[in-house]
C-alpha cells in the first residue's frame, strides 16, 4: 500500500476513535449537575382547613295565617319593620266574635245560677232523706238534676273559653320576633281560618343557619381520623364564613354536630353551623363558603408548594434525592393545601429528601448538588 494511502487510513481511524470517545452535545447536557434546594419530609401537626360551600337558612321563620274567618279591618305594621313576639299585626272584624263571647258569658252565668239552685235543693233533700221524709226515687231525681246542672255549667265554661279564644284571634299577633315581610292582604280582604295563603312571614335574623354539603367519604375520613387520634377535634366547632367576593364575615360561627344528616339520594352529609347576625348581613338563600377552623391534624406530611409538580391528567409528583444525589420521580397523592404547603396523603415516608426548587426543569436520573446545606 502506498505510504500516502496508509497515512490517510491511519488519520481516519484516529479521528473516528477520538469522536467515539468524545461525549455528544446531548450527552453533555444530560450530565449537567443542577444546584437545588431540598426539603426533608417529616410529620407535623397542622391546622385542618376544610372548605365547603353552603347556603344561609333562616334561624326561625313563621308564616302568619288567620285562625278565624272574617274581614281584615286594618293592618298595624309596616312591611320590613322589626316586630316583637306578641305584637299585633292585623285586626279582623270582631263584631260576630264579640257577640258570641257575650252570649257564651251570659249562658255561663245562667248555668251557674241553675247549678247553684240545684245544689241547694240537693242539700235539703239530703236532710229529708236522712229523716226518711222522702223516697229514694225523689232523692235520686234531685241528685240527677244537680249533676245535669253541673255538666251544663262545665259546657258553658268551655263555650266561653272557645268564644274568648276566637275573639282574641281576631287580633293577629306576631308569633316570633323578627323582620316582618310583605303583606298579602289589605284592609277589606276576606280571610278564612287556617287558609293556605299566608298573610305575611316573619324571619328571625338575629341568628342564621348555614348548611354546607360534604361528601360522605370525606366525612367518614375525618371521623376516622378523630377515632384514630390523628385529629384533635376539641376546638373544631368554629366555622369561618366567606362571601362570594372572597371577603370574610367578621363573626365566627359554631358547628352544630348534632344536626348532621345524610342525603340518601346524593350520599352527601349536611353540616349545620349557627352564626350570630346582629347587622342582618346574612340573608336566607345567600350562597357562601365556609372553612372549618381550629381542628389540629397530627402526623401530617406537609411539603412546600415549590416541591410539587402537577400533570395535565391530575396526577402529581416530586423528585426524591437518592444515592449519589441521583433523582427519582415519585408520584404522590395530594390532600389539602395550607398556607405552609401541600398535605401529602401517600407516596412519601419520613426522612425522604425531596427537591424544593427547579422541579419543573428536572427529570428522573438527573444528578443534583444540594446548596445552602439547609432545608427550606
Amino acid at each position: 500500500m502506498p505510504k500516502l494511502t496508509q497515512s490517510i487510513v491511519l488519520s481516519t481511524m484516529v479521528l473516528l476513535l477520538v469522536n467515539a470517545c468524545s461525549p455528544s452535545k446531548n450527552e453533555t447536557v444530560n450530565k449537567k449537575i443542577y444546584q437545588v434546594q431540598t426539603y426533608t419530609v417529616n410529620t407535623q401537626t397542622v391546622p385542618l382547613e376544610l372548605s365547603l360551600n353552603g347556603k344561609v337558612r333562616a334561624f326561625a321563620k313563621a308564616d302568619v295565617r288567620p285562625q278565624v274567618s272574617g274581614i281584615i279591618t286594618k293592618r298595624v305594621f309596616h312591611e320590613g319593620q322589626s316586630v316583637v313576639k306578641g305584637e299585633p299585626l292585623y285586626q279582623i272584624d270582631d263584631t260576630k266574635y264579640q257577640a258570641q263571647y257575650d252570649l257564651a258569658k251570659a249562658s255561663l252565668q245562667k248555668s251557674s245560677t241553675v247549678r247553684q239552685e240545684a245544689y241547694k235543693k240537693l242539700l235539703r233533700y239530703q236532710e229529708l232523706r236522712r229523716k226518711n221524709s222522702i223516697s229514694i226515687q225523689e232523692y235520686d231525681d234531685v241528685n240527677l238534676s244537680y249533676q245535669s246542672a253541673l255538666s251544663d255549667e262545665q259546657i258553658a265554661k268551655s263555650n266561653l273559653t272557645t268564644a274568648k279564644n276566637e275573639l282574641d284571634y281576631t287580633k293577629v299577633f306576631a308569633p316570633i320576633s323578627g323582620i316582618v315581610g310583605k303583606s298579602s292582604v289589605t284592609a277589606g280582604s276576606l280571610v278564612t281560618a287556617n287558609q293556605s295563603e299566608v298573610l305575611t312571614t316573619i324571619i328571625d335574623l338575629s341568628k342564621v343557619y348555614v348548611d354546607v354539603q360534604q361528601s360522605a367519604s370525606s366525612y367518614r375520613e375525618i371521623k376516622q381520623k378523630i377515632i384514630n387520634g390523628h385529629l384533635d377535634n376539641a376546638s373544631s366547632k368554629k366555622v369561618q364564613l366567606f362571601f362570594d367576593d372572597g371577603s370574610s364575615y367578621p363573626i365566627l360561627g359554631n358547628l352544630s354536630l348534632s344536626e348532621i344528616q345524610v342525603d340518601e339520594d346524593s350520599g352527601s352529609v349536611t353540616l349545620r353551623a349557627i352564626f350570630d347576625n346582629p347587622d342582618n348581613l346574612l340573608l336566607p338563600g345567600m350562597s357562601v363558603s365556609t372553612k372549618l377552623i381550629g381542628a389540629l391534624e397530627n402526623n401530617v406530611m406537609l411539603i412546600p408548594s415549590s416541591a410539587l409538580q402537577s400533570l395535565a391528567n391530575g396526577k402529581s409528583y416530586v423528585f426524591i434525592v437518592g444515592k449519589d444525589n441521583i433523582l427519582t420521580r415519585q408520584e404522590v397523592s395530594v390532600g389539602n393545601i395550607t398556607k405552609d404547603g401541600w398535605v401529602i396523603n401517600s407516596g412519601l415516608k419520613t426522612g425522604d429528601v425531596i427537591v424544593s426548587s427547579l422541579v419543573g426543569t428536572l427529570k428522573s436520573g438527573d444528578k443534583v448538588k444540594i446548596v445552602n446545606g439547609a432545608d427550606k
